[in-house]
């Protein structure tokens, strides 16, 4: 999408146990970015490189868990009210791009590799929280500002992340966050 100033990394970010610190940051796992340029169906597995690797696939990932027993994705599903709606908003936007696959019922929309599912009236109930980490939230900020996005809160400096809430046509809250600003204070 040409003048996209801030790519997102991951819809949620996942590690083992052994691999978190104390103060969980889902930045952390920038060089993981998925490299494959179409969504994954619901019923398919994303390949996860050794320790340190790139991952093939999109979703979100887990590393370094024992074989056949590590999570591959996780993936929200949200209960969208009109599926034309919500995908205008997504992609027109907030910049989203919706799955070759997806029909009016159920589909996904991506941006940079990471994805939502939505199911037109089934799957969940409106008012659902999903956080989303970016690059650069502040880049992103002024991006949904200038496309319309409905701002529930600006960038607001955390202990876990520089983070803003967008909220959707059925009250679903995105809560995009980047790494937290060293130059300013945590709220």
């Amino acid at each position: 999408m040409p003048g996209r100033t801030s790519s997102i990394h991951s819809i949620v970010a996942c590690t083992v146990a052994a691999e978190q610190s104390s103060r969980h940051r889902a930045l952390k796992f920038k060089s993981l970015r998925p490299t494959h340029p179409e969504p994954l169906l619901p019923n398919q597995r994303m390949t996860l490189p050794a320790r340190g690797g790139r991952a093939r696939g999109n979703g979100l990932f887990l590393f370094g868990a024992a074989a056949g027993r590590s999570v591959c994705a996780i993936k929200p599903i949200l209960s969208v009210r009109s599926m034309a709606v919500s995908l205008e908003y997504y992609q027109d936007v907030l910049g989203f791009r919706n799955a070759p696959w997806g029909d009016e019922s159920f589909t996904s929309v991506n941006r940079d590799g990471a994805g939502i599912y939505l199911c037109q009236g089934g799957q969940g109930v409106s008012g659902t929280w999903v956080w989303v980490g970016v690059e650069d939230v502040a880049a992103l900020y002024t991006e949904y500002q200038a496309a319309g996005a409905r701002i529930r809160t600006p960038p607001v400096n955390h202990s876990w992340a520089y983070e803003m809430q967008i909220e959707d046509p059925d009250g679903h809250v995105l809560r995009f966050g980047s790494e937290p600003r060293a130059d300013l204070p945590f709220a």
